[in-house]
């Protein structure tokens, strides 16, 4: 749910195909009970040349009691295609207030530390 849901954000912003290249500081609030609704939402965070950080919640509202809460967060990485399937270029984000401008910073200072300190999984073959 929460990779289409970036990825939906991801395409519209690129106007292209889309990979997802990572997930990040998956954090979970408050469990989904049954019968909850879940609900998925996500903006653009930071953008690079090709890659695309991008902010993903989860939402659980009781339609019985009529609350909403924030069940769980994290930061998707898609990167653009060409036709080709090679990283393309995507339009810069349209910074429109001074929140948006600290969520970008935010997010240029997350893509510096994931280069720096890049988490590799594997797991052996036997």
């Amino acid at each position: 749910m929460m990779d289409n849901c970036a990825g939906a954000c991801a395409t519209k912003h690129s106007r292209s195909i889309v990979v997802t290249a990572g997930i990040d500081n998956i954090n979970f609030h408050h469990p989904v009970f049954m019968g909850n609704l879940a609900t998925c939402s996500a903006y653009l965070t930071y953008v690079s040349n090709s890659s695309m950080e991008i902010a993903v919640s989860i939402f659980a509202e009781d339609l019985m009691q009529g609350t909403k809460e924030c069940c769980m967060t994290a930061f998707f990485t898609f990167v653009a295609l060409d036709e080709n399937m090679r990283p393309k270029k995507v339009p810069p984000l349209q910074l429109q207030n001074d929140m948006e401008k600290i969520e970008f910073e935010e997010g240029k200072k997350r893509v510096a530390d994931r280069k720096a300190n890049p988490q590799v999984c594997w797991i052996p073959l036997y």
